[in-house]
């Protein structure tokens, strides 16, 4: 993903959903490719959270000893800083659907 294209995009295609990150070799924040987390921006329609004033991202770091469970419907930024691998899965009650072309999700969750 490019720099030009940093803006806040979901953790999960379909909001209904879970996604679960864990790094693999090593320790991952913000300035070694791990996003940043809006908390609470699960709640926020798209809409709404494009009104949101305080958009400033939590800063979070996370072991390859740890998992990372995060609503689908919440703001995550990518980290313009390069980083270790990270593998993601996405649970959801039904099918992605149409989900899977949305804008908000990470482009490697999606075709």
């Amino acid at each position: 993903m490019s720099n030009q294209e940093l803006r806040p995009m979901r953790a999960h295609p379909s909001r209904d959903a879970l996604s679960i990150f864990r790094p693999l070799r090593q320790k991952l924040d913000w300035g070694t490719g791990l996003f940043k987390v809006y908390s609470s921006s699960h709640t926020l329609k798209d809409t709404e959270f494009e009104e949101y004033m305080e958009k400033v991202g939590d800063e979070i770091a996370l072991d390859p000893n740890e998992l990372l469970l995060v609503h689908g419907g919440l703001y995550i930024l990518p980290s313009p800083n390069p980083g270790g691998p990270i593998v993601w899965m996405g649970l959801s009650r039904l099918p992605m659907g149409n989900d899977i072309y949305s804008p908000s999700g990470l482009p490697f969750m999606k075709i």
